[in-house]
């Protein structure tokens, strides 16, 4: 199945996911998609029993993140415009994050509507604080110490003193 360009994604997974999905190759995008998730999560699933952590109480979705009026996405936005966080340059919704010590602000929806994963990161935490939690631990790959380090003084100020971040 051909992928947009400059969307593709890379390593060996990528290679045995579409070896397991190869029987589904009449399906729809949204289909195939949903098998793959499956797929992924229950091998994530599998790695997070390895290291002998416990089953997770609650397991979330990006996607659970863009649902519901207003979905945790579009509350935490309003939010951060509330707070005077935000801006709107060329388009696109903004993040002060230079405020907070980041090199440069960074968007949050783009000119075209679309929400970045940085957007959905911060309204994942913004839902975590709002359900109790007072502490979170992030594992964030090497390609997102940007996301990090743009995000975490955004939460450090804005969860409080209890929280400790480290990126």
């Amino acid at each position: 199945m051909p992928q947009p360009a400059g969307r593709r994604l890379q390593g060996g997974y990528v290679v045995a996911l579409a070896g397991e999905l190869k029987d589904l190759d009449d399906a729809g995008p949204d289909e195939l998609g949903a098998a793959a998730v499956k797929l992924m999560v229950a091998e994530i699933m599998r790695s997070l029993q390895a290291f002998a952590v416990e089953p997770f109480d609650h397991w979330s979705y990006e996607s659970s993140l863009h649902v519901g009026d207003p979905s945790p996405v579009a509350h935490t936005l309003a939010l951060l415009e509330q707070q005077g966080r935000t801006y709107t340059s060329d388009g696109a919704l903004w993040l002060r994050t230079t405020e907070f010590g980041d090199d440069k602000d960074r968007v949050l929806v783009r000119s075209s509507g679309e929400h970045t994963y940085f957007a959905s990161d911060i309204a994942y935490h913004q839902y975590k604080r709002e359900r109790g939690y007072d502490r979170q631990i992030d594992i964030w790959e090497p390609t997102t110490t940007a996301t990090c380090s743009a995000c975490a003084p955004h939460m450090r100020r804005s969860a409080g003193t209890r929280t400790r971040w480290r990126c």
